[in-house]
């Protein structure tokens, strides 16, 4: 690998970065199409069916509910929110720890800290610059209640191997914590007989 072009290194572009238009004639159909319609969302100040957006976006989450085979998809406005609304639905509270990558959106860290929590930052990939799965596994710990995995400009991390080590080690956990259950009720079986049996 040559030098970085701020060390003396060729540089990777030359003339500067065109810009990017991500508008196209698709996207100014379809938000035309939406105010034309004059209804963005029906809420009239009590909670309904319509509290949860208008027609596009229902229809957004229909797509999206059809296309991962889930029961339940919540657009958001922004990953900012998504990220607030996902640390609230894991039930993070004080003291508990999400794993993230230092490089990323501020939002990242502080979602989990609105709840509480500590954010754990953890070493990224020389490549990618997304979460390195190594220092992922080494930073687990007791109190690690999630992952926060970041796609950082436009690159994907190692998710196939990531989330395959994440549901192996999840299996795990489910089982060790069934064996758990199996013990305790079995330690309240007794502890309630003999209860039962010096009250008599």
């Amino acid at each position: 690998m040559s030098d970085l072009a701020l060390l003396g290194g060729s540089p990777c572009v030359e003339g500067g970065v065109a810009p990017f238009h991500s508008i196209g004639e698709r996207e100014r159909t379809l938000v035309n199409e939406v105010m034309d319609g004059k209804l963005l969302l029906g809420f009239c100040g009590s909670w309904g069916e319509e509290f949860w957006g208008g027609p596009m976006v229902k229809r957004l989450e229909s797509m999206w509910r059809e296309a991962l085979d889930v029961r339940h998809v919540v657009s958001v406005n922004s990953a900012t929110s998504g990220l607030f609304a996902a640390a609230g639905t894991i039930g993070l509270s004080p003291g508990d720890e999400v794993i993230c990558p230092p490089t990323t959106m501020s939002a990242t860290a502080v979602a989990p800290m609105f709840y509480g929590a500590v954010p754990v930052f953890v070493d990224i990939e020389d490549e990618t610059f997304c979460l390195d799965l190594a220092a992922v596994k080494t930073a687990i710990g007791p109190k690690t209640k999630a992952i926060f995995v970041v796609n950082l400009f436009g690159i994907l991390p190692a998710l196939p191997s990531c989330v395959h080590w994440l549901t192996a080690m999840a299996f795990i956990w489910w089982k060790t914590m069934r064996r758990v259950r199996s013990r305790w009720r079995t330690v309240n079986r007794r502890a309630r007989s003999g209860i039962s049996a010096s009250s008599a």
